[in-house]
């Protein structure tokens, strides 16, 4: 998912190379805090990733309403 998110979205500059990193960043900090370390992330990283993740999530939802057809 997020090598295909990566070559479809971010390499065809469909969505700022920017929120290609904060994608790649979440999704290694969900493996990390999940998976490896047995400690829970500091509530600072934790505001600032929900602030990046608003506005990527407006990005996509605003991207994905232009996208509808007449048949959506």
């Amino acid at each position: 998912m997020k090598g295909y998110f990566n070559r479809e979205f971010i390499q065809k500059d469909i969505f700022l190379k920017e929120f290609g990193r904060i994608y790649n960043k979440a999704f290694e900090y969900r493996q990390k805090f999940d998976y490896v370390d047995l400690v829970s992330p500091e509530p600072e990283m934790i505001t600032d990733y929900i602030d990046s993740a608003t506005e990527f999530v407006d990005k996509i939802k605003a991207y994905l309403e232009g996208q509808k057809t007449i048949e959506d």
